[in-house]
């Protein structure tokens, strides 16, 4: 009897503990089923700095150095607390790096390349357009901010149809429009005119007006030359006979020929220092006389010949042609007056100036022409030629410098039936 009462203590202690440890176990938050259906599918990731796997997370991460040896893919904003920095190479003790930031008023990128190289280079496809600035909400500008000396230059460069046009900086800092790619500015350059010298930059301590020697250093030099242009022919106002039905005499007022444009001549060659070139510039031709009712004209001048010449040394920048007066048996009924004269001849011509035109005036009439000058021609640089008398003005006008024709006199509407001088030439020598 004894003996089965224990037996059956035992069994309700057992129980109890039982009942005890499931309580406990439901208490704790029940059974959690393992995560993975098998061993192998229950390994955790490997860290971060030995997974060659991808891997993602959720919220930030904070590390104190990123080193990063493959593409990166930024799908979200990247935020500066201060000033952000991309690190490139390095060379010697010069750090190559790119910053980004706002300063408090303006937001920035700044390069930090080292002296000698290209601060920020952009590229892109030939087939994209790059814009800098905003959009269609405003105005925008590009400005360029800090000092950009003659060595120096902005170049941009657009297309209009098939042409593009470049936008330079000249020795003096000026910009101007370009139809060539910009070239960098010389160290050195003197131009030389008929008034004188003047050194544009450089130094140039052996020059005078007609004298050019090589400065210390200066290996090759470039010499561009004009020649001055011509002067147009005076008009004339004749007396001639004329045909029944019309009265024995009549009056021819013809027009004298604008004067030719001087020719351009650019020469690039080798040089010693200390040597010496002589320099002369081209004069401008003279305008022809008028001299009355029933008297001759005179012809226009010649521009005078630009030269430069030395040692082995010997170029040239022709001058234009002078105007020419209408001849005495101008036929009365032509309405053509005097030639112009020849553009000069170089490596880059000068045009030629225009024919004056004529008119003849008789007592019932006239023969409907007009009696203008001829305009002057344009020189190799560019230079306009005056204007002839009689078209735009009363009277003719000068060739514009350097190395324009002059404009042909007339004698109708003016009281002076001058022709008008052209431009003086022009010689530059410049150095890099």
């Amino acid at each position: 009897m004894k003996k089965d009462f224990i037996q059956s203590a035992k069994i309700i202690i057992l129980a109890l503990a039982i009942g005890v440890g499931v309580s406990y176990i439901s208490a704790a938050g029940g059974f959690t089923a393992p995560p993975c259906s098998s061993p192998s599918g229950c390994n955790a990731e490997a860290p971060l700095n030995t997974s060659s796997t991808g891997q993602s997370k959720v919220g930030a991460l904070g590390v104190g150095g990123l080193a990063v040896f493959g593409q990166t893919n930024l799908f979200g904003q990247l935020v500066s607390t201060s000033t952000g920095r991309f690190q490139g190479n390095t060379s010697g003790t010069t750090n190559n790096y790119l910053s980004f930031g706002y300063d408090g008023a303006h937001s920035f990128i700044n390069s930090n390349k080292g002296a000698g190289s290209p601060g920020l280079v952009i590229n892109w496809s030939t087939d994209e357009d790059v814009s800098i600035g905003g959009g269609a909400g405003g105005a925008s500008n590009l400005n360029v901010d800090g000092s950009m000396t003659s060595a120096q230059e902005l170049r941009i460069t657009s297309k209009t149809g098939s042409t593009n046009v470049f936008a330079c900086f000249d020795a003096n800092g000026q910009l101007f429009r370009s139809d060539n790619p910009c070239v960098t500015p010389p160290i050195g350059q003197v131009t030389y005119t008929t008034s004188g010298f003047t050194v544009n930059s450089g130094n140039c301590p052996g020059c005078t007006n007609t004298t050019f020697v090589v400065p210390n250093g200066v290996s090759n030099i470039t010499v561009d030359l004009v020649g001055g242009g011509g002067g147009g022919a005076g008009g004339r106002d004749w007396v001639t006979t004329c045909t029944s039905p019309f009265p024995a005499s009549c009056h021819v007022y013809s027009g004298g020929g604008g004067g030719g444009g001087g020719a351009r001549a650019i020469y690039t060659f080798g040089v010693t220092t200390g040597t010496s070139y002589t320099v002369t510039v081209g004069n401008y031709g003279g305008g022809g006389n008028y001299y009355g009712t029933g008297g001759s004209a005179d012809n226009g001048s010649s521009g005078g010949q630009s030269k430069f010449f030395g040692p082995s040394t010997n170029l040239a920048g022709n001058g234009g042609g002078g105007g020419q007066k209408a001849p005495d048996n101008n036929n009365p009924d032509s309405t053509i007056g005097g030639q112009g004269g020849a553009g000069g001849t170089g490596v880059t011509n000068g045009s030629a100036g225009g024919r004056g035109g004529q008119k003849t005036l008789y007592v019932a009439g006239n023969n409907g022409g007009h009696d203008e000058g001829g305009n002057g021609g344009s020189s190799g640089a560019g230079s306009p030629g005056g204007i002839g008398a009689g078209q735009a003005l009363q009277f003719c006008t000068s060739g514009g410098a350097p190395g324009g024709g002059g404009g042909g006199g007339e004698v109708e509407s003016a009281t002076n039936g001058n022709g008008c001088a052209g431009s003086a030439g022009r010689v530059i020598v410049s150095w890099n």
